[in-house]
């Protein structure tokens, strides 16, 4: 059973700051991100125990040195949905310049795509 998208909104309120009226805005700052960081992890548990109670797998998230976190996403459709070769993906992901550091290649994105596709209980190869 899936988490249905309207249980996943996070919202958050507070009564504000009124100037001048007890609180200075340094005393206003570290109590609204005090009240937010309690109710982002109040959030956090609920849709955790969501997750575990209807058997919904959490994605590892991975901040890779060659891409942005949903990179890894963006890969695997283009491989399975679009039919891109890995050679086509790395060439529009990995943009080399002078500074480089890190590089991108078949391997990572094919290794990508695998554990993805698992994770996922897609099956291994592409249809």
């Amino acid at each position: 059973m899936r988490i249905d998208p309207a249980e996943c909104r996070f919202t958050f309120e507070n009564e504000g700051w009124y100037p001048g009226i007890g609180y200075s805005t340094e005393m206003f700052l570290e109590k609204i991100e005090a009240d937010f960081n309690k109710a982002l992890s109040n959030y956090l548990k609920r849709i955790k125990a969501l997750a575990s109670e209807r058997g919904v797998k959490i994605l590892p998230f991975r901040r890779g040195r060659a891409s942005q976190p949903l990179d890894r996403i963006e890969w695997l459709v283009r491989r399975r949905v679009q039919g891109w070769e890995i050679k086509d993906i790395v060439e529009k992901y990995f943009k080399a310049t002078p500074d480089t550091k890190y590089f991108l290649d078949d391997s990572q994105v094919s290794r990508s795509n695998t554990e993805l596709a698992r994770i996922l209980e897609l099956p291994l190869s592409a249809p």
